[in-house]
């Protein structure tokens, strides 16, 4: 008996995902009709939350969470945690920021407003909200 290598692997990976995604990808990986299964499962999902049905909704939840697992696209995989990632982001976006608000004041103290406001305005363009405090400018990101 010759076996497929990766034969057992593959159908686990399927395990528990609709006739249509297994169809689709067995058809040259029709990603489209893939997706569409998977677009299909989300939209009974959402039906079975509209309807108060918990059996539903785990059930049509594994499904797509299984469908997006086959195509590497599971967002709760840990292949796709960021680690301290975002730490690291949050320190340099401070630093950043930090950087302009010195600026900023450093302005402010010389009499330069044109410019102070400018700093401000851009931060604000791009999202930061800036608060002067008692204590000096205080930064955070505009919900």
């Amino acid at each position: 008996m010759i076996r497929r290598p990766h034969a057992v692997s593959r159908r686990r990976a399927l395990q528990g995902v609709c006739v249509s995604f297994a169809a689709a990808m067995d058809d040259d990986l029709n990603v489209p009709a893939a997706l569409a299964a998977v677009h299909a499962t989300v939209r009974d999902g959402n039906y079975a939350l509209s309807s108060g049905d918990n059996d539903g909704i785990a059930s049509s939840l594994a499904r797509a969470r299984a469908m997006l697992a086959a195509l590497g696209l599971d967002p709760l995989d840990p292949v796709w945690e960021t680690g301290d990632s975002s730490d690291r982001l949050y320190t340099a976006v401070d630093a950043l920021v930090g950087l302009a608000l010195r600026q900023r004041e450093a302005a402010r103290a010389r009499g330069d407003y044109a410019s102070a406001d400018s700093i401000r305005n851009t931060l604000e363009n791009i999202g930061v909200v800036v608060a002067d405090t008692p204590e000096g400018p205080r930064w955070e990101l505009r919900r």
